[in-house]
């Protein structure tokens, strides 16, 4: 069974703590998580083309959707250097969070900013193998993953890239 969503209700003269700011943050992320999945699906919506430049894998910016609901936003171009192996990897965009705004309090110094973003993750596993029925613009797995965007092998000594199935 899942947990209930919920919302703060608001009144006038309510004392507000941390978790009501909370619970309202959690609401809407939420929302916006479900919405992404389940009217859009996971996968590519836009750009995120990856191509090789000597010994460096390319991705260029653009945008995708992971199977929790997470937008992966790609704003520059990224770079990352070719494994030194020359067994078959994949690239995927992963969504991540970084924390930012220190700020002294109480117990020691916290952070006021959550920083949304997206890495580049080169990989030997495809991160969305045994989604076969659950393909980009399905709801996908509901876990947080990087989505796939392509396969790349050695083939007569130069590498061969080929674009995963996209399209959320």
């Amino acid at each position: 069974m899942t947990n209930p969503v919920e919302r703060t209700n608001y009144f006038l003269g309510q004392l507000l703590g941390v978790a009501d700011y909370d619970r309202e943050q959690q609401y809407f992320l939420h929302r916006l998580r479900s919405h992404n999945r389940f009217a859009h699906g996971w996968g590519v919506l836009n750009g995120l083309q990856v191509a090789i430049d000597g010994q460096d894998v390319v991705v260029k910016p653009g945008v995708a959707i992971d199977c929790e609901g997470n937008e992966l936003h790609v704003h520059d171009e990224s770079r990352s250097p070719l494994p030194s192996s020359t067994a078959p990897f994949f690239v995927g965009v992963r969504y991540v969070e970084a924390l930012s705004a220190p700020a002294p309090a109480s117990n020691g110094v916290r952070y006021g900013v959550v920083v949304e973003g997206a890495e580049v993750e080169i990989a030997l596993v495809n991160a969305t193998q045994g989604h076969a029925k659950l393909g980009p613009g399905t709801p996908g797995c509901g876990k947080r993953h990087a989505v796939v965007l392509a396969r790349a092998r050695q083939h007569k000594g130069s590498w061969q890239l080929r674009r995963a199935k996209s399209g959320a």
